[in-house]
């Protein structure tokens, strides 16, 4: 059995700051590229809509992205803290999943869907599709010792599993992989 709650202790709270509350799509990508601030995304033909989430574009795209934005990439604990609250719960709006509420491996979607087609499922601070669509690429090292090996979270559009969909499931992944199932979404401090 999955456990469905996560235990993990946060290290700190996101209260200094603010998670962008939607992932990074194909048209602001695509400005960031044209002004010559981030090397051009792997170009995934079936995800090229302007208003889907970017896919292609490895960890290091997302924090030229970012960077580019005067942003950063959320942590693992501030996206977790983020999207699904201080009280560890597996879903940003509760205890199940359907698919009213994120786009996942059994909803019949091929692919991304545009950015807010969801919003039942948002969170309660209004970040959008954390939960499927894409998985997110986030700042923080799988193995503190390895900056090579970095985290996504929220699981993907492909994903069937639904503990592949919890709030606190970890994906591990090198730092240089790009995937039609990995996006972003970026933070920010508060000033």
């Amino acid at each position: 059995r999955v456990p469905l709650r996560s235990t993990r202790p946060y290290a700190k709270t996101f209260a200094r700051g603010s998670i962008d509350k939607f992932e990074v799509t194909n048209h602001e990508y695509t400005a960031c590229h044209q002004a010559g601030k981030c090397t051009q995304a792997k170009i995934i033909n079936e995800f090229v809509e302007p208003t889907k989430p970017v896919v292609g574009a490895t960890f290091n795209q997302a924090v030229e992205y970012c960077s580019w934005r005067r942003k950063r990439l959320p942590t693992e604990d501030e996206w977790e803290l983020a999207v699904c609250g201080a009280d560890g719960r597996p879903f940003p709006w509760g205890e199940n999943i359907t698919c009213a509420f994120a786009n996942y491996g059994d909803c019949g979607h091929q692919g991304t869907l545009d950015i807010g087609a969801l919003p039942v499922g948002k969170t309660p601070s209004e970040i959008f599709e954390a939960i499927g669509n894409v998985a997110e690429w986030v700042d923080t090292n799988y193995l503190p010792s390895d900056s090579d090996i970095k985290i996504l979270k929220g699981g993907s559009w492909r994903n069937r599993k639904i503990s592949e969909l919890t709030c606190f499931y970890r994906i591990a992944e090198s730092r240089d992989v790009f995937s039609a199932y990995y996006g972003f979404r970026c933070a920010m401090d508060a000033e």
